[in-house]
């Protein structure tokens, strides 16, 4: 190559380096790792989190379920309370009906008796 060339170059070069003696292709490099580092750091962190947050959602989940059982389990009790109360009280009702009509029909069977009686006896 041509001495003049060769001088071109090697001037470009100089000039090109930095006060390390790195060339700004060199400089970018290093920073584009540097940057990707962090990058990677920060996504390591993010799935940490995003890890740590899906434990925690599943864990309020979980607990969410056993205080939906208790609840539904405790208005299952309730219901059940208050339909053997209504059963309760309408075999209450029934026996007093009955009661009733046992005394009614008592009453009136001295009479049924004397009627039939009379129809069969003259």
């Amino acid at each position: 190559m041509d001495d003049r060339i060769m001088q071109e170059l090697r001037l470009h070069g100089e000039a090109m380096a930095t006060e390390g003696g790195q060339s700004p292709l060199v400089q970018i490099r290093e920073k584009e790792l540097e940057i990707r580092g962090r990058v990677m750091e920060a996504q390591k962190q993010s799935e940490q989190i995003v890890a740590e947050a899906r434990a925690r959602a599943a864990k309020l989940i979980e607990e969410a379920e056993r205080e939906a059982e208790r609840e539904a389990s405790a208005a299952f009790e309730a219901g059940v309370a208050e339909i053997d109360a209504d059963v309760q009280d309408m075999s209450d009702q029934q026996d007093a009906q009955t009661n009733e009509m046992i005394g009614a029909a008592r009453a009136r069977m001295g009479a049924a008796a004397d009627r039939v009686l009379a129809s069969v006896v003259p």
